[in-house]
């Protein structure tokens, strides 16, 4: 059985053949069959032509590579290479306290966490939608008491635009993907008038391993002068291993092998 927790805590295994229903926590599970199957329709005739989502979306730039799943991404070579991925330390939250007159600077999950006294990974898990949603499912989350104590001015002011605005409560999200956007477009056009040329996937950048520092500090800079406090983080996927056999020696997945193993499966 394969164990190797993918991101936002979920365990990666493999159904081997099993019905959804065979595993207790299917919930808490994320299947490579059902990865595997998303890669194949978003390559199989080729790459998806790269398109701009709406302003519902801010603006996002949409693609295989957006689409994939994270651990299949993490695998990509340029010409031989294993590359590096580098993104924003709890972006939305710092950039709430940008947009809406926020105090705190450089935020991180694990503050957070400490103060609810909560795992880190499911801090973040609440960030992803806490200040997208209603009023009254924000006030239901774990997180509103760390706001309300630290923050009371920003949540205020978030809280009173969902009121008044005609998007109601998703003007938040459109404003905090805007932003986002606006920071990586500026972010890209810096490096590519460097000649250093990237992957983008939302709030990251994927860039071979020589040019990470480059990238890593451009970012840093860029988002300084959009007016948002936080930092890069670059994490190496040189010596990635995407999940490992229980009882064996762990080894980097030969993704083409592991396709062929599940259509004979």
């Amino acid at each position: 059985m394969i164990h190797h927790q993918a991101r936002q805590g979920k365990l990666l295994r493999r159904l081997n053949k099993h019905n959804r229903d065979y595993f207790k926590d299917a919930d808490q599970c994320s299947f490579v069959e059902d990865s595997i199957s998303i890669y194949e329709y978003l390559t199989s005739n080729g790459l998806m032509v790269p398109h701009v989502s709406s302003e519902k979306n801010g603006g996002r730039v949409i693609d295989s590579i957006t689409l994939m799943p994270s651990w299949i991404r993490r695998l990509i070579k340029v010409n031989g290479r294993k590359l590096v991925e580098a993104d924003y330390k709890c972006l939305h939250p710092n950039n709430a306290m940008a947009l809406y007159g926020g105090k705190t600077e450089f935020l991180t999950h694990v503050n957070v966490a400490e103060y609810l006294q909560l795992p880190v990974l499911d801090v973040k898990r609440m960030h992803l939608s806490f200040f997208n949603n209603t009023t009254h499912q924000m006030k239901q989350s774990p997180l509103w008491k760390y706001y309300e104590v630290h923050e009371p001015v920003m949540l205020q002011n978030l809280v009173d635009e969902k009121l008044k605005s005609e998007y109601k409560h998703r003007v938040t999200s459109r404003r905090l993907l805007r932003k986002e956007v606006d920071i990586m477009m500026d972010v890209i056009q810096r490096l590519n008038a460097m000649e250093i040329y990237v992957g983008y996937v939302y709030d990251a950048l994927i860039c071979i391993p020589k040019h990470q520092y480059i990238v890593e500090d451009v970012m840093n800079r860029a988002i300084l002068e959009h007016g948002v406090k936080t930092i890069a983080k670059t994490e190496s996927t040189r010596n990635y291993i995407p999940f490992k056999e229980k009882s064996s020696e762990s080894e980097a997945v030969d993704l083409p092998r592991l396709l062929k193993e599940l259509k004979r499966a």
